[in-house]
């Protein structure tokens, strides 16, 4: 079948930007096929206009968009977000998941945009890791930090729905500061006092993108501020495990200041 996005678009629409993204279905099936490409249109929370096609051809995922925003890290999420909700649907119905797995982008003038698993902005902090691999292997006897480190995983698996994985992870480490019959109030703040974190920072960098999610609203997310999302959590959790490691003792203030936007900038410098 001919895909032809022209067709759903307005005239003044006309004259956006055209991409291609190119990936596989996960795991890898003999041959999987869609008999017809399916063809939609969104409006992101974000401002972003979107026109879109996905074709699945022997286990090959194509898409075709046509959109306002010259993000392509964005576009390649919302562009994932489409091509596994037509894998949920298959998967659902033959009891069974799939994974999208969008690997590259081509744009206008043919140039090529490659994806993989890195997230450069986390990968800039990588070397300010209190631990290596060793150490922090053994900490994870701690089952919250188990806990935090696989819904980090799933943040940067699932673009949507970062915010919700990061909370969670943040929410992880909360409730092993309460004591007894310590409400979340309480375990909140124990852990700011512990952490040096603060409540009205993750509420505005995670919690915000996270509730929407968890009380089954739509929402959308830009790659921006995924990274932040990503930044915010791994600092919390490097806090927590300098907390494991320093006896579940508070840590020192001057050594660990608050957790703020500025903290970003220093660590990455």
């Amino acid at each position: 079948m001919v895909v032809d996005l022209d067709s759903i678009i307005p005239a003044e629409h006309k004259e956006f930007e055209r991409f291609i993204f190119t990936g596989r279905i996960l795991p890898e099936f003999p041959s999987l096929d869609m008999a017809d490409p399916l063809i939609y249109k969104f409006y992101a929370n974000d401002g972003t206009t979107l026109y879109g096609s996905i074709s699945i051809v022997n286990s090959k995922i194509m898409a075709i968009v046509k959109t306002d925003n010259q993000d392509i890290f964005t576009v390649r999420n919302y562009v994932t977000a489409q091509a596994r909700m037509v894998l949920d649907v298959i998967g659902f119905l033959n009891g069974y998941y799939l994974f999208a797995d969008i690997q590259m982008a081509i744009l206008s003038m043919g140039r090529q945009v490659g994806f993989d698993t890195r997230f450069p902005a986390l990968q800039a902090t990588v070397s300010k890791r209190p631990f290596e691999f060793e150490s922090l292997l053994t900490m994870c006897q701690d089952e919250p930090l188990r806990m935090a480190l696989a819904d980090v995983r799933s943040a940067m698996e699932a673009a949507v729905e970062t915010g919700f994985f990061c909370y969670r992870a943040v929410e992880t480490l909360m409730q092993s500061f309460k004591v007894g019959s310590d409400n979340d109030a309480t375990g909140w703040k124990k852990m700011h006092l512990a952490l040096h974190s603060s409540r009205a920072y993750i509420d505005q960098t995670l919690k915000s993108h996270a509730d929407v999610r968890r009380h089954g609203s739509v929402t959308f997310i830009t790659s921006p501020e995924r990274d932040l999302c990503l930044l915010t959590t791994a600092a919390i959790i490097d806090r927590y495990t300098q907390y494991l490691n320093n006896g579940k003792q508070p840590l020192d203030i001057v050594e660990f200041p608050v957790i703020t936007d500025n903290y970003f900038e220093r660590a990455v410098n």
